[in-house]
């Protein structure tokens, strides 16, 4: 069957595979191993998330199979050295960690990778908290146990490069209930 062609469609069969073609020219069209080298070349999204064992090991886990590579540092010293030798898309943070806070280390990342942005992953959940998080320098400040989409909201925050999408009167969800039920 090797040869074959149907023309009209613009396939062309050649030892068991279609390779797809523009009026029976394949100069238009991407190869196979083309679009495989393409899709290869994708840059798989880094996080660098500083907390505990147990946390890193769990998002380590949930991002994992949204193909996020997770780095696992437990101090802030680590953390501190290992945003300055390895580029990523997020740094991840709890607020506290055995050698001082996620605060000061927030300022110093900001300071660092001013593109990069910063989550505080904490147990801590009262508004100063969050307050001191944001003002430190992150764009979000989830709070333990996250109850939502943990790799949506993170993958969310990277591709908005650290801006949370902005929830207008027109497209908040509560108004459209209302309207609704109007």
């Amino acid at each position: 069957m090797a040869g074959i062609g149907n023309h009209k469609q613009g396939k062309t069969r050649t030892s068991g595979k279609i390779v797809r073609t523009a009026n029976s020219s394949e100069s238009n069209w991407l190869s196979d191993t083309k679009l495989s080298r393409i899709n290869l070349m994708k840059k798989r999204l880094r996080v660098l998330c500083a907390d505990d064992a147990d946390t890193c090991e769990l998002i380590t886990a949930i991002l994992g199979i949204s193909d996020v590579e997770v780095k696992s540092v437990y101090t802030v010293a680590d953390a501190w050295r290992t945003a300055q030798t390895e580029a990523f898309d997020l740094f991840l943070l709890e607020t506290r960690l055995p050698d001082g806070n996620g605060f000061d280390l927030c300022r110093r990342l900001s300071k660092l990778a001013p593109r990069t942005p910063i989550v505080f992953n904490s147990c801590e959940a009262y508004p100063i908290d969050r307050q001191k998080g944001l003002a430190a320098g992150a764009a979000a400040y989830l709070v333990k146990p996250y109850f939502g989409d943990f790799a949506a909201a993170i993958l969310q925050i990277i591709k908005t490069n650290g801006k949370p999408p902005l929830i207008t009167p027109r497209t908040s969800p509560f108004n459209r209930q209302r309207r609704i039920a109007a």
